[in-house]
C-alpha cells in the first residue's frame, strides 16, 4: 500500500521497487538506484554491521542520489532492563547515538546529512497506537486470536515503555551520495 501511495502521490509511475531480503548479501548493481528508503529496519541489524550496510547503500546509489531512514537511536545510556527489552522484544542488539549514526554515514561517504530527532512525536504516537490497540481488543481478537493479540500488546507496550523512559529515541535521517 505504501509503494502504491508513494508512486501515485509523487507521479513515480511504479518506479518504486520494494525489496525483501538481506541487502548485505543481495546482488545489486553499483550506481543503479535513485534513492533508498528504510523504515525501522536498520535497528535490527547488529550495530557492528552498520558500516558495511552504509557502504553498500553508497555503492548502489547513483551520484547525487539520497537515502531516507526512519530508525531508533540512543538518547542516553539504557538500563539493563531496557537493553534486555531491546534485545528480546524489539530484536535490536544495540543502538547508535545521533553522533555515531552521523559519523558512520559520513565515513561511508554520505554528505548533506540531516538528522531529525522525532523522539517526542514518536513517543506520543506509540502511546496512542497502544491505547487504540487496547481499545480495539475485541475486534483484533475476533479477526486473529488471543495469542496474536497478547503478543502484539506485549510488543507495543515494550515500545511505549522504552520511549517513555527517555533513553531510546526515534529519528528521520536524510543523506546524499556525493
Amino acid at each position: 500500500e505504501l509503494i502504491t501511495y508513494l508512486s501515485s502521490t509523487f507521479s513515480l509511475n511504479n518506479q518504486i521497487v520494494p525489496m525483501q531480503g538481506d541487502i548485505l548479501t543481495m546482488e545489486m548493481p553499483s550506481e543503479s538506484y535513485d534513492g533508498l528508503y528504510s523504515m525501522l529496519v536498520i535497528l535490527h541489524l547488529p550495530i557492528e554491521r552498520r558500516m558495511e550496510l552504509f557502504n553498500k547503500f553508497y555503492t548502489v546509489l547513483k551520484s547525487n542520489a539520497g537515502i531516507y531512514i526512519e530508525d531508533f537511536f540512543l538518547l542516553h545510556e539504557v538500563t539493563e532492563s531496557e537493553q534486555k527489552s531491546l534485545k528480546e522484544d524489539v530484536y535490536c542488539n544495540g543502538l547508535p547515538t545521533k553522533e555515531e549514526y552521523i559519523d558512520t554515514l559520513t565515513k561511508a561517504g554520505f554528505i548533506d546529512i540531516e538528522f531529525v530527532d522525532y523522539s517526542t512525536r514518536w513517543t506520543e504516537f506509540v502511546e496512542e497506537r497502544c491505547g487504540i490497540f487496547i481499545k480495539d481488543r475485541e475486534i483484533i481478537v475476533k479477526k486473529y486470536n488471543t495469542t496474536t493479540y497478547d503478543s502484539l500488546l506485549h510488543f507495543y507496550s515494550a515500545i511505549v515503555k522504552l520511549f517513555k523512559a527517555g533513553n531510546v529515541g526515534g529519528c528521520v535521517i536524510y543523506a546524499k551520495k556525493a
